[in-house]
């Protein structure tokens, strides 16, 4: 039994998705800078960690990658979201 289609979300979910991540994100950046001052060099790699994998997984990269994130600011592009929902209704 295969997976149904992802749904395209709206544009209101995907700002306010980038908005909490993105506070995520940047607590966690300053965390990481926070431990990396003070010498704690693993403390400073496990808050990389963090935030890295929050990026790579929800948010995103700035210009987009090769993998589609559900909280990608792509999604805000009119033209990208109906080219990903063309390609989901096949």
């Amino acid at each position: 039994m295969s997976e149904p289609s992802p749904t395209v979300q709206s544009i209101e979910t995907i700002e306010y998705g980038r908005r909490v991540i993105g506070r995520l994100i940047e607590k966690y950046e300053g965390w990481e800078r926070q431990a990396s001052d003070e010498g704690l060099d693993d403390v400073a790699r496990r808050w990389r960690a963090v935030h890295s994998a929050l990026r790579r997984d929800l948010y995103g990269y700035d210009d987009g990658g090769c993998v589609i994130t559900a909280f990608d600011k792509r999604w805000l592009d009119p033209e990208f979201r109906d080219a990903m929902a063309e390609v989901w209704s096949q």
